[in-house]
Formats: C-alpha cells, sequence, structure tokens
C-alpha cells in the first residue's frame, strides 16, 4: 500500500470523539452526544431522540423501526406508484393524524392501516380479485 493511500484512510478514521456531536431529544430536551458526521441540528436531534431513554423517544424509536420494516414490506409487494400512496397512509396512521385507514387500490389491493392497544402500527393487506363479466 502506498503512503497516499495509508494517509488518505487515516484521514477517512477519524477519531470518535472527533465525530460525537450533540444533540437534544425532541420529547424531553435530554441533552446526548451522538457519533455522527451530521451538522444539521434537527437531524442531531432526531438521531440524540433515538438514543434517549425517556418513554416518548422509545415510542418514537419503535414507531420509526416498523414504518422502515412496513416500507420494505410495500417496495417488495407493491407497484412504485401505489407504494408511495399506501406509504404515505402509513406516515398519517403513524404520526397520529389519523386514528385508522382503509383503502382498495386499482390493482386490487385491500389496505387496512391501524395502530393496535399497544401503540405498534399494524399494516394488513390481501389482493382480492373479481372477475366478472360484462355482456
Amino acid at each position: 500500500m502506498a503512503v497516499k493511500d495509508i494517509k488518505e484512510l487515516k484521514k477517512d478514521l477519524k477519531n470518535p470523539i472527533d465525530r460525537a456531536k450533540s444533540g437534544c431529544c425532541i420529547f424531553c430536551g435530554q441533552s446526548c452526544l451522538v457519533e455522527t458526521d451530521e451538522e444539521d441540528p434537527e437531524k442531531l436531534n432526531e438521531l440524540a431522540t433515538l438514543e434517549c431513554k425517556c418513554k416518548e423517544a422509545i415510542d418514537y424509536k419503535r414507531r420509526k423501526e416498523k414504518r422502515m420494516k412496513i416500507e420494505d414490506h410495500i417496495q417488495k409487494h407493491f407497484d412504485p406508484e401505489v407504494g408511495d400512496v399506501v406509504l404515505a397512509a402509513v406516515d398519517l396512521v403513524s404520526h397520529y393524524d389519523l386514528d385508522q385507514c382503509q383503502f382498495k387500490t386499482p390493482d386490487g389491493w385491500n389496505c387496512k392501516i391501524g395502530i393496535n392497544s399497544d401503540g405498534y402500527i399494524v399494516f394488513s393487506h390481501k389482493k382480492t380479485s373479481t372477475e366478472a363479466e360484462s355482456f
């Protein structure tokens, strides 16, 4: 390995202390150090929230993780155009703007999104096919 390559590698490997940034939980205001290269205060606060141990932050982290799992599932099973609409509905429910949402997509999916008693997002869907003939 050339000396130039080693210097480049050392430059990329920063000391974790140099990468530590301070952010505050968006719920309780607790200050937290997070290891990141991020500079945006809003992103730092979100990262600090994900590290915080207050009840609201734990619920927020759990909803965020569940939403990411649902997003992966939607990308696998839905067309991109329909998937964007379904994901928007998931966001409305996960942010408590809607209690639940139920709809049918043009390609035959019946979708239902809600929040159960434990605060988890519930996303269910099934494909229906109606084979009717018109004369």
